[in-house]
């Protein structure tokens, strides 16, 4: 883990993907000769572990409807606003979210 992270938000973020890696395995992605497609699946599927144990899909969707700030979101679990934002948009792709 990079210790040059600018906050414990960003860190959380980092540490949650690299977690998912491990829980959802997907090989060693350090190794440039790797398929790009197989790394990007498992680059996603990562995120995706992430995005549901830090940002339940639920949880999110009831926020979002009370119109709940993005940053008082990321503040409340510790996550970067672009972490909330990029898991808006792979709820929305896995039908977990309604479109925006």
């Amino acid at each position: 883990l990079n210790t040059a992270l600018p906050s414990q938000a960003e860190a959380c973020c980092v540490m949650a993907e690299e977690l998912g890696h491990c829980a959802v395995g997907g090989g060693d992605l350090l190794f440039g000769d790797l398929d790009p497609v197989l790394c990007r699946r498992a680059e996603l599927r990562a995120r995706g572990w992430a995005y549901r144990r830090l940002l339940p899909p639920r949880t999110l969707l009831r926020l979002l409807q009370n119109d709940t700030p993005l940053c008082d979101i990321a503040e409340r679990f510790g996550v970067t606003e672009d972490f909330i934002e990029s898991a808006v948009r792979y709820y929305e792709q896995s039908g977990d979210l309604p479109p925006r």
